[in-house]
């Protein structure tokens, strides 16, 4: 039970920092694209690549999911079962 709950909040908590983070970094960085670029009097054209932004939540979904199977799969282990081939 424990574990189960451990596994709930460390991914409730990466859920939120994705949802809380890239939108407040996607605005930050826009701010400080245009602040910079009025300073510099360069054209002020900021675009958010989406695409690189997908793979990256993807990638953080996928990694979960694969550390959570590996950690069901070790909990079905017993101790003794895996120091036997020791």
């Amino acid at each position: 039970l424990g574990r189960g709950v451990l596994a709930w909040h460390a991914t409730l908590v990466v859920l939120a920092g994705l949802v809380i983070g890239v939108p407040v970094g996607i605005a930050a960085g826009r701010l400080g694209w245009v602040a910079a670029a009025d300073a510099l009097e360069v054209a002020v054209d900021p675009v958010t690549p989406f695409a690189p932004l997908a793979l990256l939540v993807v990638s953080v979904v996928a990694v979960a999911a694969v550390l959570g199977w590996a950690s069901y799969r070790l909990r079905a282990t017993t101790p003794a079962v895996a120091l036997h081939g020791e």
